[in-house]
């Protein structure tokens, strides 16, 4: 894996020295690793925990095909917008499809997955392709739960950092993910603050 991750630094995909890609890989790493210790979900072993959590950084790749205007605009995206950004996850897909030695490593459809499913939702009405339940990669599930706690925690162009409780956060996501709330509080407060 360490071929594939020198290969997306060098063609620039994988910035993963950046401060927000150290931060959203080590909230990757504390909830797989919590939610594994806590039986949530499988166990992983320290090699997988590691490689998930080097690959969680890609999960948007697929924004750079984005217009700026879009991806940065400081207010509320329109409809139209708005589904002009839901294409960054098959786009994603796309980019890393064109780089031939990729396509050939092991991790390939885990990034794939990760890329294009990380906005699915439990009951159906995420997208691109309406997903339910179990049918959403496991580690696509994992990442959409990182990217809800980071989207809530982080400032954005649109909205600055909001000034919930690590229990509010922790409500909205678990209501958002359907994870079982027993295990899921806990984890969520102790991994963002």
């Amino acid at each position: 894996i360490e071929c594939t991750l020198s290969l997306l630094r060098r063609e620039g995909i994988l910035l993963d020295h950046a401060p927000h890609s150290a931060q959203f890989r080590n909230l990757t790493t504390c909830l797989l690793g919590a939610f594994s210790a806590a039986g949530a979900i499988p166990a992983l072993s320290a090699q997988d925990a590691w490689l998930y959590s080097s690959l969680a950084p890609l999960h948007d790749v697929g924004k750079r095909a984005i217009p700026p205007e879009i991806l940065n605009k400081p207010d509320r995206l329109t409809r139209e917008e708005f589904e002009v950004m839901k294409t960054h996850t098959v786009q994603g897909c796309e980019l890393l499809e064109r780089i031939p030695a990729l396509k050939e490593d092991k991790a390939f459809p885990l990034i794939c997955d990760m890329c294009r499913h990380h906005h699915e939702r439990w009951d159906g009405t995420g997208y691109p392709d309406g997903q339910t339940g179990e049918e959403i990669p496991l580690f696509a599930r994992m990442i959409a739960l990182c990217d809800s706690i980071d989207a809530m925690r982080s400032s954005r162009s649109y909205r600055k950092i909001g000034t919930d409780s690590g229990f509010a956060v922790s409500a909205a996501v678990c209501w958002r993910w359907r994870w079982r709330r027993k295990v899921s509080d806990g984890i969520i407060i102790s991994c963002t603050s």
